[in-house]
């Protein structure tokens, strides 16, 4: 009796560059994603392109898929600006909160006569916040002696 012995791998991928440039790829199943997902071309072209380069029918079964992957595609791309929006919001919102911190870092030492340390200290800059915060000053061109 023969024992058949086989290895599943679960830990692999395969990449496929599919951006808008793969005109002149040799490989036709890349020029075909690079079409059904590009970001450069209308709905109506890319059928088109289907159709015409491809050869393509887009019976109603056809153009169901079509639709179904380009929404996929869109949704793919509004979930990452989403995503990036909300990132940028959040990075901006923390420098706003630094700049402000800033700002109540040199008031303090004005209006209290003291170091930047007790400044930073009096404001509630945590200390080990306190180098990064000497940066911006020097950025600013202020003197930390």
């Amino acid at each position: 009796m023969k024992c058949f012995r086989s290895t599943i791998v679960w830990n692999r991928a395969i990449f496929i560059d599919i951006a808008d440039n793969q005109k002149d790829s040799d490989n036709r199943l890349i020029k075909i994603l690079g079409n059904l997902f590009s970001t450069k071309k209308e709905v109506d072209e890319r059928k088109e392109i289907l159709e015409n380069e491809f050869g393509v029918r887009m019976t109603r079964e056809e153009e169901e898929r079509f639709d179904t992957m380009c929404n996929w595609g869109e949704a793919l791309l509004k979930h990452g600006e989403k995503k990036g929006r909300a990132e940028g919001i959040k990075e901006g919102i923390k420098e706003g909160i630094k700049t402000t911190l800033l700002g109540s870092v040199k008031n303090a030492r004005k209006e209290l006569g003291c170091t930047w340390e007790r400044a930073m200290a009096v404001v509630g800059i945590p200390e080990n916040e306190y180098d990064e915060y000497k940066e911006m000053l020097e950025k600013e061109g202020l003197s930390l002696t």
